[in-house]
């Protein structure tokens, strides 16, 4: 006979045994469905003035209503949207607002009484320039086709070399930096002028040698403020009888319909710099703008995406071996169903003495009249304290912090492994087997230590290989730390 009915529904259906005679469902509570009333709108109302950072799924378990009709009493009723607050270099105090505002109204005084005043104004300030500044996410955009992979970049930070700037301007431009760069470019171009005319009986094929030689005196005495190839083009000019040393008229931006020519012109351009901007293309290729961007989408089916970021750029080697892995985590996971829940993981984490909040996090509802909430721009706390923790499917199992000062090494990890090992013999009694059990964390010089790898195979812990460089493939990293350390975002904590 086929069972149509779980068992559980037809001890429900014994009922008819009582003498019962419905075959319908029972009706069920369920949430109680509440109007939009005027009682509702003042409770939420008085729910929001105690805080107004809480979500709506928050005031819907606080006052047992539907999401629905809170969501739509918020929005409609009380006309409050959710903003972030602005970040501010600093939150001024009252004397601050008062002299702020009494400075900007003399500059517009002055403004009043004389109309050219700001053409006349000279402004300065220093500046920090680093030996290297990776690009933005934003200067990483390049050009590709819906097909094509989703370029990746390796995560890189500031070089810790540099040096100050300090630049003055106008409304014209550069006072105190264009002078001198000016300067320099005329004294390069004689330089260059000189040498041809010193050289002037030399064969041609010495012309690159008597260049690299330019190249390096102008390189050692710091003079060089032209490229390689402007060093090349003015050589070549003054080598032809030119004596002038200003730059040639430019005769401008050429605007003309999509025609295959400029298609083909573009195509050549975007094959050579995939991350070129439209007036990038349109500035060296003469062509409108716009025409460039209508044969980008239309005729040639790109779209400009950012690079993801990652970690580290794997070599071939990397991603076989992390290719490997995975088909070993998946094809343990097919002959056993309760693999994944006998993983414990483990790795650690620094947890700041402070740690500002997100921006998400200090979101606010307001009404459309009020004003914008302000936030301080901060950043984490110098000090700060390394966790170590090891967890698995049923929650955490050991935990503890690093004394300050402490290295971790291979021996100091040992004696973690050692009281994980005691703890997990107390509170997992099902992991006491050998091999009931697997350990997962990453290569550190620590974890893959002698010393580490004897004591995890005298005591039968079968360890799991993890990839480098692959953060997502760590629970700690993808799931556990970020989790933690959103709600540590905005406490003080003594260390």
């Amino acid at each position: 006979m086929e069972r149509s009915l779980e068992q559980r529904y037809a001890i429900k259906f014994c009922a008819f045994k009582e003498g019962g005679e419905e075959v319908a469902d029972e009706p069920r509570s369920g949430r109680p469905t509440t109007a939009r009333t005027d009682e509702n709108v003042d409770r939420v109302l008085e729910v929001l003035r105690t805080g107004r950072r809480l979500s709506i799924q928050q005031i819907t378990d606080t006052l047992h209503m539907s999401t629905f009709v809170v969501h739509v009493i918020v929005t409609e009723d009380l006309q409050m949207r959710k903003v972030c607050a602005k970040l501010v270099p600093k939150v001024l105090t009252q004397d601050q607002k008062e002299l702020r505002v009494l400075r900007c109204q003399e500059l517009l005084d002055l403004i009043k009484n004389e109309p050219d005043f700001l053409n006349s104004v000279v402004t300065g300030d220093e500046s920090w320039m680093f030996e290297y500044d990776p690009e933005s996410k934003r200067q990483s955009c390049a050009w590709h086709t819906k097909s094509s992979p989703r370029p990746k970049k390796a995560r890189m930070s500031k070089s810790r070399i540099k040096t100050m700037i300090i630049v003055f301007f106008d409304i014209r431009g550069i006072v105190h930096c264009a002078q001198e760069i000016k300067r320099r470019i005329a004294r390069v171009r004689t330089d260059i002028k000189d040498t041809v005319k010193l050289h002037h009986d030399n064969a041609t094929s010495h012309t690159a040698f008597i260049i690299t030689n330019f190249l390096a005196r102008s390189n050692t005495s710091g003079t060089l403020c032209l490229s390689k190839s402007n060093v090349f083009i003015w050589h070549k000019r003054f080598s032809d009888g030119r004596n002038t040393l200003e730059d040639d008229k430019h005769t401008g931006r050429s605007s003309f319909s999509k025609t295959p020519e400029s298609i083909e012109k573009v195509r050549e351009f975007f094959a050579n710099n995939r991350s070129a901007s439209l007036r990038m293309m349109a500035e060296v290729l003469h062509i409108n703008k716009e025409t460039i961007r209508t044969i980008l989408h239309e005729d040639l089916g790109k779209t400009k995406v950012y690079a993801k970021f990652v970690p580290h750029t794997l070599t071939g080697e990397q991603k076989s071996l992390r290719i490997a892995h995975c088909r070993d985590i998946i094809s343990a996971y097919e002959n056993d169903s309760n693999f994944l829940k006998s993983i414990v993981t483990g790795d650690e984490t620094w947890c700041f003495q402070y740690d500002p909040k997100t921006k998400c996090q200090s979101a606010e509802w307001k009404s459309k009249n009020s004003p914008q909430a302000k936030k301080t721009r901060k950043v984490p706390s110098k000090i700060k304290t390394m966790l170590i923790t090891f967890f698995d499917s049923r929650g955490i199992i050991h935990k503890e912090f690093v004394t300050a000062g402490q290295t971790i090494t291979g021996e100091y990890y040992l004696n973690v492994l050692k009281r994980l090992i005691a703890r997990i013999r107390r509170i997992r009694p099902e992991y006491r087997d050998e091999d009931s059990w697997c350990l997962l964390h990453d290569n550190a010089p620590s974890h893959s230590s002698l010393i580490v790898r004897r004591f995890l195979a005298k005591n039968n812990v079968c360890v799991l290989n993890q990839p480098p460089y692959s953060p997502d493939l760590a629970p700690c990293d993808f799931y556990l730390f970020p989790k933690i350390k959103l709600k540590l975002k905005g406490f003080f904590f003594f260390l």
